[in-house]
């Protein structure tokens, strides 16, 4: 028998939340619920788990995120591909910070570190699009690592992490490994990585 995503979600959360709130959240996906699995490709698994999980009204954030890490995995929707965002206005922040935690999730960071991550990269992209906008992609690679990349469109000076730290790269200054600034165009080009393997992982 073909999987649907109602039947994945059901298993998974159906340990920790009472079946009428399941119920709920998956009766808001409408027709969405019903799709089969084997049909969905990584974005999609993510895009209908992370909206199963927000609807799941009364549960709190670290079972929420616990529940959608497993969800995650149990669909097979780790996000691998580099990802772009361009970054204009505030709807664009709410991408970035959207795409930033299922990727976080999916890797198995706590709720606690995870946010620590998508607070960083949030000042880093309000920054960018108040200063005339940009992109940003993201990607998971090898070792548990998430690598940024940061394109401005107009030029922000030298940048760089130690004693003279702007306050919007503070989050980064933080948690990542490694950082890299220079000039691109009419613009600046960052880097920056960070290793989730070595935040707190879900238990």
């Amino acid at each position: 028998m073909d999987t649907t995503f109602a039947h994945v979600a059901r298993e998974i959360a159906g340990a920790t939340v009472p079946a009428p709130i399941i119920k709920s959240a998956l009766d808001a996906l409408g027709m969405k619920a019903d799709y089969l699995v084997a049909e969905l490709d990584a974005e999609r698994k993510l895009q209908l788990a992370t909206q199963f999980v927000r609807g799941l009204h009364g549960v709190g954030v670290a079972d929420a995120h616990r529940i959608a890490h497993d969800l995650f995995a149990a669909l097979g929707a780790r996000p691998t591909s580099r990802r772009p965002v361009v970054i204009k206005d505030a709807i664009s922040l709410i991408t970035v910070r959207n795409h930033v935690g299922q990727l976080v999730t999916a890797l198995g960071m706590s709720w606690s570190a995870g946010m620590q991550v998508q607070s960083a990269v949030s000042d880093v992209a309000r920054f960018v699009s108040g200063n005339g906008g940009g992109r940003i992609e993201t990607e998971a690679v090898d070792g548990g690592r998430i690598h940024f990349e940061v394109w401005t469109n107009r030029p922000i000076g030298p940048v760089s992490i130690g004693a003279a730290t702007p306050t919007w790269l503070v989050g980064v200054a933080k948690l990542a490994e490694g950082f890299r600034s220079r000039p691109s165009g009419a613009g600046a080009h960052m880097q920056f990585w960070i290793n989730a393997s070595r935040a707190a992982l879900v238990a």
